[in-house]
């Protein structure tokens, strides 16, 4: 399973411009990620389906392996 922040939030600012913002749970870092680059949500949830993945329960962001990714949760799955 993903790493598991405190709080995760994605923020609009000038420019239509999201971020996504982790903090993390035992060391309280806050990781910035620009939405605009990398997989996007809509990619993540393509790719876990060609994987096998069926109805979408929840997809959500967050960090693994000290790398920004989308977990996606399908019945008792989860992609990565």
């Amino acid at each position: 399973m993903a790493w598991n922040p405190i709080i995760a939030f994605l923020v609009v600012i000038k420019k239509q411009e999201a971020l996504a913002v982790l903090i993390g749970k035992d060391d309280h870092k806050i990781y910035v990620y620009q939405l605009n680059q990398g997989v996007s949500r809509e990619k993540a949830e393509a790719l876990s389906k060609e994987k096998g993945a069926g109805e979408i329960d929840k997809i959500t962001f967050g960090r693994y392996q000290n790398k920004p990714i989308w977990e996606v949760k399908s019945g008792s799955d989860f992609f990565i």
